[in-house]
């Protein structure tokens, strides 16, 4: 049964890519509902934004959230398509597996950049290196370690402790991963969480290597269909051509959007609003949320919907919503968030990037002395510059300028306290100089403060040094030990109070990225 009746009323809060996408779907499969999108921002994204700063003649753009995809996943075929389906197939970019622009490096203890092996010389050379300090007697000893089977939610570093014997593997190299993903600490994340496939491979095989072993060994296994991606192509994209993508897309880890990740919800909320039945309302902040009466107050009177997607974070949950039971308001209040100081840097002119060092950035692992706070760097001009057409194949071409993302705070914010921006830019300047190796005295240096920054013009000479940053505050959901639980918890009394009525959706639900995001509101558009 239908939990929406014909000619019914939802209301989706949040013009992210999590609203946007439940309700391009939902209108695809059910062109019969009103729906009425509430963002209290002027303009739609959440936090992907491409910020297009005008240097005169030319665009500058900087991505101060997300700015690319995983080549191959059942989300990254959706945006492809839905792209595609905008007519915007051409923006999509992708960057092959042998691309320099693909090189991922470490920061060592020593401040030197150690590249994560992607062939057997490599990896060679990896092994050598202090990184992987007894992880060869530890891959040979974990096949032989007693496995758990209590079912209890741990901490990455204490999973692998327990499968390796020891914790260099999370401290020397998961600890920067997580940094670039979720800018959380190993000590605390948990594995079910963010590293569910190695959860599964421990309970089935009872040995991580030993799982891999075999899935290496086994050939011609073909992959599970997906069965919400099926139904999209049968109910809403049928010449999608899905397995004819990802086949294509197999060779490409990387994927981007030419005028940045923006587009793709700025090109949804454009899309939606030319329909007849769909209400975008910007700079609209909803107040409350009654869950027993699934209506919104956004302005001074409660509305009454049929359905209520709410897609912003559980923070803005708990300030809208009202529970019956105390455990909830517990729940919501022991949840972490961490901030993040993000900085842009650019330049006309080669220079910012080390010498033999391209690639896509490196991360920063736990174990380093990091005064800086420094989650990782990321390359912008090598993964925009070293990219192809996804659809003709054009290679873009090459050009002067370097750009660079630096990604600051994190956990370190939770345990030492967020510093003044003038601090953090100081650290900014360290990371440059320091790490870096940019002579920084070379440079007319000039600050802008995006909050406080009204006009989008800039006017960069060759020396110029842009450093654009943004303090984002508790912009990223800390997926803790627990956390599983906790948010399923949070789900089940939305679930239970609104008698269905009320869904929960993007990324502070365990879907961090992107795709996952996407594929998460397909999955909730068919249900309803």
């Amino acid at each position: 049964m239908s939990l929406v009746p014909r000619n019914g009323k939802v209301a989706v809060i949040g013009a992210g890519v999590s609203g946007l996408c439940y309700t391009y779907f939902l209108l695809k499969l059910r062109p019969d509902v009103k729906v009425s999108v509430y963002e209290s921002a002027k303009e739609p994204g959440g936090w992907i934004k491409s910020l297009k700063l005008r240097d005169n003649d030319s665009e500058v753009i900087l991505e101060k959230g997300p700015r690319t995809l995983r080549g191959v996943s059942d989300g990254t075929l959706l945006i492809v398509d839905i792209m595609k389906q905008l007519g915007l197939e051409k923006e999509v970019e992708v960057m092959r597996a042998s691309s320099p622009g693909n090189r991922k490096w470490l920061l060592d203890p020593s401040g030197k950049l150690v590249q994560v092996p992607n062939t057997i010389k490599l990896f060679a050379k990896f092994i050598l290196n202090d990184v992987t300090q007894g992880l060869i007697p530890s891959i040979l000893r974990e096949p032989f370690r007693r496995h758990v089977e209590d079912g209890k939610d741990e901490s990455i570093r204490s999973f692998i402790t327990r499968r390796f014997g020891s914790p260099q593997l999370a401290d020397n190299v998961l600890s920067a991963v997580m940094h670039g993903i979720y800018s959380g600490d190993v000590e605390k994340l948990s594995v079910k969480a963010t590293l569910p496939n190695m959860v599964k491979l421990e309970q089935e095989h009872g040995s991580i290597v030993r799982a891999m072993f075999l899935k290496m060994i086994k050939k011609n296994v073909t992959p599970e269909r997906n069965q919400f991606l099926e139904a999209y192509e049968q109910k809403i994209s049928p010449g999608a051509n899905l397995k004819e993508v990802a086949s294509r897309l197999k060779k490409y880890p990387i994927m981007r959007l030419h005028s940045g990740l923006q587009t793709l919800p700025l090109a949804l909320a454009e899309h939606l609003q030319k329909q007849p039945n769909v209400n975008i309302n910007l700079a609209s902040d909803v107040s409350e949320v009654d869950l027993k009466l699934a209506s919104i107050k956004f302005t001074d009177e409660l509305e009454a919907y049929d359905h209520v997607r709410f897609t912003l974070g559980l923070q803005s949950l708990s300030r809208t919503a009202k529970f019956d039971t105390e455990r909830i308001l517990e729940i919501f209040a022991s949840l972490e968030y961490s901030t993040i100081f993000l900085a842009n840097i650019y330049t006309k002119k080669k220079g910012l990037i080390p010498k033999g060092g391209n690639g896509f950035g490196f991360l920063v692992p736990r174990r380093n002395h990091n005064p800086e706070s420094l989650l990782g760097v990321i390359y912008d001009s090598d993964t925009e510059l070293d990219a192809e057409k996804f659809v003709g194949g054009a290679k873009l071409g090459r050009a002067s300028y370097d750009k660079l993302t630096l990604m600051i705070g994190g956990h370190y914010f939770n345990s030492r306290g967020v510093p003044s921006n003038k601090a953090n830019l100081k650290a900014t300047r360290n990371v440059l100089q320091n790490i870096l190796q940019v002579d920084l005295a070379k440079y007319n240096i000039i600050e802008r403060d995006e909050a406080n920054e009204e006009s989008r013009d800039v006017s960069l000479a060759e020396n110029d040094l842009l450093i654009s940053y943004n303090l984002h505050r508790d912009c990223i959901p800390q997926y803790n030990v627990g956390f599983l639980e906790k948010t399923g918890q949070i789900r089940d009394a939305v679930t239970r109070e609104s008698a269905g009525k009320v869904s929960l959706g993007g990324p502070s639900l365990g879907k961090l990225g992107v795709p996952d995001c996407v594929m998460n509101e397909l999955e909730a558009a068919l249900r309803v």
